[in-house]
C-alpha cells in the first residue's frame, strides 16, 4: 500500500494511505484528505489517484506550483521514494508492507517513524531512522559502521547529480567543507558515490534542528534566541575567516544540540547549490529569510548571511517570520521593497537593544548593515552586560547668551472702537459687541449652547464609528475562542498573532489569555504526536525481537522524558516490568 507522509511543518509526521482505486486531494483546506497546514500551499494543492499499483498526481491549479524530487509537474506518475513539495512543506511517498514498515523500491526510504525493518548499507554506514527531507535530498540518521559511531547520512537529489561536470565540482566542494572544524558548524566526514548514489556523512546533531524546536514552543525567550544566534554569528565569523558565504541561513539549517548549542549545517554547500540553481526559490526552499540582494539575483557576501540570521532572530522571538504572503514572488516583493514591522510591537518583552540589533541586521541596504559577524557578535555581547549597543548621540552644548540689552516700554494704543457697519456682517461679534454694550448676554452664556452639543453630539459620533467598523480586538476574541472551541488551534494560533491586539486593557488580557491557553493545547498535541512515534519506535523493536537491554534503554529514555506524565508513565513502568 502507498503511504504519503508529511515530512516537515506543522503536521509533520502526519500520513495517509492511498488504498486501491482511491483518488486523495491534498491542500491547506481542513476538508482535504490530507491536510497541509502550510500558508504557501493552496485550499486544494495537487490530487493523487491510484489506479492498478501506480500512482498518478496531478497539480490542482496552485499558486505556487507542485514539485517531485525539485521539479515542477502538472501531471507525472510518482512512486515509491518520490520527494512531493507543496508550498514549504515536502511529503514523501513510501510503501508500506502492512507490518509498519515503510520503504523505497530503491530501499533508500526506510521508514516513517523509527521503524527500522528492511535497513540499508551504503558506504559503510547502516541507515536506521529517515529523520529529514529537504532541496537536497533526504537525511537519514545512521551507523558508521568502522568507529561504530551514530552519523547523519545524507542521500543527494539526483536532479543535483545529473551533469558529471557538476557531480565533480559538488565533490570538491563537499570535500572542501569536510576540512572546515569549528565547534558551531556541523562536521562532514565523508562524501562520495555508491552505485550510482551520492551521499554526504557528517556529524548527528541528537536535538534536531531549529523548526523542529520552533514547532514545538512557537517563540523563544529573547535570551535564548540571542544565545543561538551568538552561537551561528561565531559560525558565520570562522566562515568569513575562509572567505565562505552560506547564502541558506535559516531554522532548517540550524543544528540544536542537545546542550542547546547551535550548529550550522551546509556551511560551504549551500553556495554551491545557490549557484548552480541562479538562486532559484524553487531549490533554495523558503524566501521568508532571503535577503533582498539574493532576491534580486544580485551578488551576495556576508552580510546577505547576516540578513538572513537577521530574519531567523526575528522568527525566534516574535513567533513568525517578518514578511509572509500566499507566494514565494509576494514574500520576495516585501523582502526587498517593504520595512520589517517593529518587533516590539509583537513581541513586547524584547528589550530596546535587541530591538535595534534586528533592525540593523535587516537593513535593505547591505551598507547599513552589520558590516561582519565580529562586529554582530560584539552587539550581542552589549546585551549581556546591559550596555548600549549602539552609541548615543553626544549633547548638544549649550552656551549661555548675554543678557538682552534693556528695551524701552512701549505705549499703550488707545482702545480702537469696533465699526457697526463691519460687525453686522459676523453675527458672532454682533452678540459679543451687544454683550459689551450691557444688553444682557454674557460671553460664557453664549457658549453654553455649543457645549450642550458637544457633548451630546461628539460621543455620539464615536458610538456611531465603533458601531460601523466594530473593535478589532473585540472581533478576533470572538473568532478566535470559536477556532479554539472547534479544536482548530493553528489556526486560532495564527489569527491572534496576526491581530491579537487591542488597546481596550480588558480585551489585551482576554486576548493574551486565549493565547496562552492555544499554545497549551498546540504544545500538548506536539508533544502527543511525537510521544506516539517514539512509542512506536519501541513497539517496532520489540516486535523485532531486539535484546532486553536495548529495550529497557529505549524505555528509560521515555520515561525520562515523559515520567512527570502520570499516565505514560504508568504505561512505561508496566512496560518496563514485563521486559525485565
Amino acid at each position: 500500500m502507498i503511504v504519503l507522509l508529511i515530512e516537515s511543518g506543522a503536521d509533520k509526521g502526519l500520513q495517509v494511505e492511498v488504498e486501491s482505486g482511491a483518488s486523495l486531494v491534498c491542500g491547506r483546506k481542513r476538508e482535504t484528505d490530507l491536510h497541509i497546514n502550510d500558508p504557501m500551499a493552496s485550499s486544494k494543492h495537487f490530487r493523487v489517484t491510484e489506479t492498478g499499483g501506480s500512482l498518478t498526481l496531478e497539480d490542482l491549479g496552485s499558486t505556487n506550483g507542485t514539485f517531485v524530487n525539485d521539479e515542477r509537474v502538472t501531471m507525472r506518475e510518482v512512486k515509491p521514494g518520490d520527494v512531493i513539495r507543496a508550498g514549504d512543506t515536502f511529503i514523501s511517498v513510501l510503501c508500506d508492507d502492512g507490518n509498519g514498515a515503510q520503504f523505497s523500491d530503491t530501499g533508500l526510504s526506510i521508514t516513517a517513524a523509527g521503524n527500522t525493518s528492511g535497513k540499508k548499507e551504503i558506504a559503510g554506514n547502516v541507515l536506521e531512522e529517515r529523520v529529514g527531507v529537504g532541496g537536497m535530498g533526504v537525511v537519514y540518521r545512521a551507523r558508521q559502521l568502522s568507529l561504530d559511531r551514530e552519523v547523519a547520512v545524507k542521500i543527494l537529489n539526483s536532479k543535483l547529480t545529473k551533469d558529471p561536470e557538476l557531480v565533480k565540482r559538488f565533490l570538491d566542494e563537499a570535500r572542501a567543507a569536510g576540512r572546515l572544524t569549528h565547534s558551531n558548524v556541523v562536521q562532514v566526514h565523508d562524501v562520495g558515490e555508491e552505485n550510482g548514489t551520492y551521499y554526504i556523512s557528517m556529524e548527528f546533531i541528537n536535538g534536531g534542528n531549529l523548526t523542529d524546536l520552533l514547532r514545538e514552543q512557537g517563540r523563544l525567550a529573547p535570551e535564548t534566541a540571542v544565545s543561538i544566534a551568538t552561537d551561528v554569528a561565531r559560525a558565520l565569523q570562522y566562515a568569513e575567516s575562509k572567505n565562505i558565504v552560506h547564502c541558506d541561513i535559516k531554522p532548517d539549517n540550524i543544528m540544536i544540540t542537545e546542550g542547546g548549542m547551535a550548529k550550522v549545517a551546509d556551511l560551504g554547500i549551500a553556495r554551491f547549490i545557490e549557484e548552480e540553481t541562479g538562486g532559484s526559490a524553487e531549490v533554495m526552499g523558503s524566501p521568508h529569510y532571503m535577503p533582498p540582494e539574493q532576491a534580486q539575483g544580485k551578488p551576495v557576501d556576508r552580510r546577505s548571511d547576516i540578513y538572513a540570521l537577521g530574519c531567523t532572530l526575528f522568527r525566534m522571538v516574535a513567533g513568525r517570520t517578518p514578511f509572509s504572503g500566499t507566494t514565494s514572488r509576494e514574500i520576495m516583493k516585501k523582502q526587498v521593497f517593504e520595512t520589517p514591522p517593529d518587533i516590539r510591537r509583537i513581541a513586547p518583552e524584547v528589550g530596546e537593544n535587541l530591538a535595534q540589533i534586528v533592525e540593523k541586521m535587516m537593513k535593505k541596504e547591505p551598507a547599513q548593515r552589520f558590516q561582519s559577524a565580529s562586529e554582530l557578535l560584539e552587539a550581542f555581547a552589549k546585551i549581556n552586560i546591559d550596555q548600549p549597543v549602539f552609541a548615543q548621540p553626544e549633547p548638544r552644548k549649550v552656551t549661555s547668551a548675554p543678557p538682552p540689552s534693556p528695551r524701552k516700554p512701549i505705549p499703550a494704543k488707545a482702545p480702537v472702537k469696533a465699526q457697526p457697519e463691519a460687525m453686522e456682517k459676523i453675527p458672532e461679534l454682533r452678540t459679543s459687541h451687544r454683550a459689551r454694550r450691557g444688553q444682557g448676554v454674557s460671553s460664557t452664556a453664549s457658549f453654553a449652547p455649543l457645549a450642550l452639543v458637544g457633548l451630546f453630539f461628539v460621543p455620539a459620533v464615536f458610538a456611531l464609528l465603533y458601531y460601523m467598523n466594530g473593535d478589532s480586538g473585540v472581533d478576533t476574541l470572538r473568532k478566535a475562542t470559536r477556532l479554539y472551541e472547534d479544536g482548530q488551534y493553528q489556526e486560532a494560533k495564527e489569527l491572534l498573532e496576526l491581530k491579537g491586539r487591542s488597546k481596550d486593557l480588558q480585551i489585551s488580557k482576554q486576548l493574551q489569555e486565549l493565547r496562552v491557553k492555544v499554545d497549551m493545547e498546540l504544545r500538548g498535541k506536539q508533544a502527543d504526536t511525537r510521544f506516539n512515534q517514539l512509542w512506536a519506535q519501541y513497539r517496532s523493536l520489540k516486535s523485532e525481537g531486539a535484546s532486553q537491554s536495548v529495550l529497557v534503554s529505549k524505555l528509560e529514555e521515555l520515561k525520562l522524558q515523559y515520567g512527570h506524565n502520570p499516565e505514560r508513565a504508568r504505561l512505561i513502568d508496566g512496560e518496563l516490568s514485563s521486559v525485565k
